[in-house]
């Protein structure tokens, strides 16, 4: 579907009948269709696998622990908290070892606020 190697009325179903496809099926069409190859790819890793919500449960459970130690600690909930974390992160390590095909490639530049649309013209030709 990224690739776009389908009939045109595959794309154009969706968009003028819209009503015949479920909201859920819209949604995947969109994001397989519009944002490219590398998007697409990205998303679908991450709807298998469950990579963003894993490490955002992560980043929870490693501030809870740090707000742990401002006061006294629970010892017992620091290491329910800690084995769980550690599960976690072995999770993540298998997931970007055994599944995942690439991550998504970012570039930061500057550009010339009185430049602005000539570097992003320019950029975007690079």
């Amino acid at each position: 579907i990224a690739t776009r190697c389908f009939p045109k009325w595959c794309m154009i179903l969706p968009r003028s009948l819209s009503f015949l496809f479920r909201t859920k099926d819209r949604e995947v069409h969109m994001r397989c269709t519009s944002l490219g190859v590398s998007r697409a790819v990205a998303w679908l890793q991450d709807e298998v696998t469950g990579y963003k919500s894993k490490k955002r449960h992560l980043a929870q459970i490693t501030l809870e622990i740090s707000n742990m130690f401002r006061g006294v600690p629970d010892m017992a909930r620091y290491e329910k908290l800690q084995r769980m974390a550690d599960r976690l992160e072995d999770e993540l390590r298998a997931i970007t070892q055994d599944h995942c095909i690439g991550q998504l490639h970012q570039d930061l530049v500057k550009v010339n606020r009185s430049q602005l649309l000539r570097d992003a013209e320019i950029l975007m030709r690079q």
